[in-house]
């Protein structure tokens, strides 16, 4: 996950319902014609996480763990925007 972070990564809280259209793309890579058939699993949650707007990889969450969840996508985020923020400055110290 460090990595992740420094990357700058985001990570985004998606119900099912939510993330339904995103999954399909990706079951359609994965499983090609037959991701047509597969049906979406339901009480669960998805953290998607990105860099540059772009998913990376997705993490299927119980919706028994629901609470947890929200609160370690908010200190990730929290982390990812730290390291960006200390990255800018680094650049910034470099050109001067």
């Amino acid at each position: 996950m460090d990595e992740l972070i420094l990357r700058g990564a985001r990570v985004r809280f998606e119900s099912s319902a939510d993330a339904g259209k995103r999954i399909t793309v990706t079951r359609l890579a994965t499983l090609g014609i037959f991701a047509l058939g597969t049906r979406k699993a339901t009480g669960q949650f998805f953290l998607t996480f990105e860099v540059d707007g772009d998913p990376v990889r997705m993490i299927t969450i119980p919706a028994k763990h629901e609470r947890d969840a929200r609160l370690w996508v908010i200190q990730f985020n929290k982390a990812s925007d730290a390291a960006r923020v200390q990255s800018e400055l680094y650049r910034t110290d470099d050109v001067a």
